[in-house]
């Protein structure tokens, strides 16, 4: 079970808290005015904690990579695709699009009334 100590306590008892959070390997919660501020844990709690943080950044990174040449994929399929087509201007298409939506409003609204 964690304990909560304040900052003073800690620091005349600082042999005794090294000894807790090594041998029951459970934190101590320094505070300062009532209010937490710091956590002090056993060496091998530390390295477990650094290497969950790693493998977690691992697997971000893998991830990020991973999107990324999924992306690079997606993106020489479509240059293939399109080998001798132009693409349509984006401008008509996004115009196109809002006057099918706005048809479709109309519609809709219409079988209301």
């Amino acid at each position: 079970m964690e304990r909560q100590m304040s900052a003073t306590q800690v620091r005349v008892n600082f042999g005794e808290v090294l000894r807790y959070v090594t041998e029951e390997r459970q934190p101590v919660i320094v505070e300062r005015a009532g209010k937490p501020q710091a956590a002090v844990i056993g060496i091998e709690d530390y390295q477990e904690y650094q290497a969950y943080q790693k493998s977690k950044q691992d697997e971000y990174q893998f991830a990020l990579e991973t999107a990324l040449r999924q992306a690079e994929h997606a993106r020489e399929q479509t240059r293939i695709e399109m080998v001798g087509r132009v693409l349509p201007d984006i401008a008509e298409t996004i115009q196109q699009m809002r006057e099918e939506r706005d048809a479709q409003l109309d519609q809709a609204l219409g079988m209301r009334r």
